[in-house]
């Protein structure tokens, strides 16, 4: 007698192929440099408008100033204060504009941010005012001014 054994191996593959989609998006974030300039400023006209703070910081050893001449066909300046705001949530004069006249002397009183009304001045007998704006805290303040002559 014969036996013959016969094996039968089946090998089977299978083969998965999986397709991903990567998307990246990149966001460019451009950061400009504005450098500090000198608040100093000379206002040659019969009238104009002051507004703080300006477009470009101002460099911190010294007080933002403008002085404001209006040249001989006026005698007197108006100066209005339109509106003006401080962060200083004390009731101090911390925050103050100060009004100097030719000689650098103090002309009027300094006006506080912590005041309740906007400020109108006149400065009669000036051709030149030099208005210094003297803060601590975080301040806004929009102003106008004119020259005129008083006719007599």
């Amino acid at each position: 007698t014969t036996t013959t054994t016969t094996t039968t191996t089946t090998t089977t593959t299978t083969t998965t192929t999986t397709t991903r989609t990567t998307t990246t998006t990149t966001t460019t974030t451009t950061t400009s440099f504005v450098p500090p300039i000198s608040c100093n400023f000379t206002l040659s006209a019969a009238s104009g408008e002051i507004v703080f703070p300006l477009k470009s910081p101002c460099v911190t050893d010294q007080d933002p100033f403008w002085v404001i001449s209006v040249g001989d066909f006026s005698n007197s300046i108006n100066f209005n204060i339109a509106e003006y705001t401080t962060s200083n949530t004390n009731d101090d004069c911390t925050d103050y504009i100060q009004f100097l006249g030719e000689d650098d002397a103090q002309i009027r009183k300094k006006m506080c941010f912590n005041e309740d009304t906007p400020l109108k001045m006149n400065f009669k007998g000036q051709k030149r005012v030099k208005v210094v704006l003297h803060h601590q805290n975080r301040v806004t303040f929009t102003a106008n001014f004119f020259g005129f002559s008083k006719i007599h």
